[in-house]
Formats: C-alpha cells, sequence, structure tokens
C-alpha cells in the first residue's frame, strides 16, 4: 500500500508524513473500501456530467439536457448491501435540491427552444412549465433588451410558430420523449 511506504510515513522532499490515524483507516477499517466504492458510484455521474459540459461552446439546454440524464442516472442507482444508506440518502435529497435550485425560468426556456425538446420543456421530466410560461419567460428577456412592440408581437408570433411546428418550423418533431 503506498500509504506505508518509508517515504509516505517519514517527511520527505517538503512532503508531510501521512499521520497515522489516516494510515490506521486506510489498513484497518473494514468500511473504508465500501465507503470509498459507494463514494464513486454516487459521483460518477455528476464528474460524466461535468465532464461533457465542461466545453465551453455548451450550450445552456445541452447542459441542461446532461442535468436531466445526469440525474436519471442517480435515480436509478442501487442499494448494495455493504452501501452506507444514510449517505444514500443525502446525496440523491443533495443532489434534488441543487438540480431545482439550477432549474431556472431561463434554463427551461432554453430546453424549449432547443430543436428537439419543445414537449420535453414543458413536461414534468424537466419540472415543465406551460407554453404561456415560455412566452412570459421570452418576454421577461425582450423586455430586458429593450425589444419594442413590433419586435415583441413578431417574438410571439416566432414562438407561437415554433411551439406549432409551423411556418420556418415545418417538419420539426416537437418531441424529445419520443
Amino acid at each position: 500500500m503506498i500509504c506505508i511506504r518509508l517515504d509516505a510515513v517519514k517527511k520527505t522532499h517538503g512532503l508531510s508524513a501521512v499521520a497515522h490515524d489516516i494510515i490506521t483507516i486506510v489498513v484497518q477499517d473494514d468500511e473504508f473500501w465500501p465507503a470509498i466504492d459507494q463514494l464513486i458510484k454516487t459521483v460518477k455521474p455528476l464528474v460524466d456530467t461535468i465532464a461533457n459540459c465542461k466545453n465551453r461552446k455548451a450550450l445552456l439546454a445541452t447542459c441542461m439536457l446532461e442535468l436531466i440524464h445526469c440525474a436519471k442516472k442517480i435515480s436509478q442507482l442501487t442499494l448494495e448491501t455493504a452501501d452506507n444508506t444514510g449517505f444514500w440518502m443525502h446525496a440523491k435529497q443533495v443532489f434534488n435540491w441543487h438540480f431545482h435550485a439550477m432549474n431556472t425560468d431561463y434554463h427551461s426556456l432554453t430546453l424549449f427552444l432547443h430543436p428537439m425538446c419543445c414537449k420535453l420543456a414543458t413536461s414534468q421530466v424537466a419540472n415543465g412549465h406551460n407554453f404561456n410560461f415560455m412566452l412570459n419567460v421570452a418576454l421577461s428577456i425582450a423586455q430586458q433588451w429593450r425589444y419594442d412592440e413590433t419586435q415583441a408581437k413578431l417574438l410571439v408570433d416566432n414562438l407561437k410558430e415554433y411551439h406549432r411546428c409551423t411556418g420556418i418550423f415545418t417538419g420539426g418533431q416537437a418531441d424529445a420523449l419520443v
């Protein structure tokens, strides 16, 4: 084991030694390695999601899709016999709380505007909202960007066409759940 090597138990090259209580935990505690396995299994979907979203060119909608995918993976994790139930429940609770805190109105709108996620954004899978909600969020952004009345009406008309898959949006499939 690396923590009991001679250069690990003594201060070497300006690096501090591994503490004796750490060595005891790693070598003798029968619950340590199963806890590490559970931690790895629990955070792997999060690490994968971060890696997939790390690209500076990743769209906000893509990041939300990754988080939804991560939430699905975390919800499907199974509790093994050696797993700590308290940790398990806490990890899921914390993830769910932060996921819903991150799922702002703007995030919902970006999902709605994603070419394949119109229905997903308005479904309960993504804490969905109805079309009027999406329209109001878009109009609030337009107001912040100082759209005039003509531009705002055009935005409303375009969003209605997009939602119905008509006009320039004809031929699109508005349901990513299929």
